[in-house]
């Protein structure tokens, strides 16, 4: 979401993980207290960040969640999307392929992964 808050993440159980952002969220689930922060360390943001991230956010289920930061994780390591969705069904395999395809292009909509749309199309034009 163009914002870079400096936490470092590892892969763990169910996606990425920083302990130091955990640790954040957990002292810190007041919202004023979190802007107060953001404007008091100087972080980036753009105007619309905290707006666009609870409309994102708000009412996910913790599967969707741990799906996203995988699928997000994994563009640093994979070029291509269907690289990436590989890699999640093959990690997240007690997920659907079509849960997943469904958090990617939630995640698209969003402009979070940016990858040529059409995953769907393509997978049935492979079957002529």
């Amino acid at each position: 979401m163009n914002n870079d808050f400096g936490y470092e993440f590892n892969m763990y159980n169910n996606g990425p993980y920083s302990p130091e952002l955990a640790n954040y969220y957990y002292e810190k689930l007041d919202i004023n207290a979190i802007e107060s922060d953001i404007m008091n360390k100087n972080w980036k943001l753009d105007a619309g960040f905290i707006k666009r991230f609870l409309d994102l956010f708000k009412n996910k289920e913790l599967d969707w969640l741990v799906v996203a930061s995988t699928l997000v994780d994994n563009t640093n390591y994979f070029e291509e999307e269907q690289e990436i969705l590989n890699k999640v069904y093959a990690m997240k395999s007690d997920y659907s392929k079509s849960y997943i395809d469904d958090v990617w292009n939630d995640l698209k909509d969003y402009a979070l992964v940016k990858y040529e749309s059409g995953l769907k199309l393509n997978s049935l034009l492979s079957a002529f």
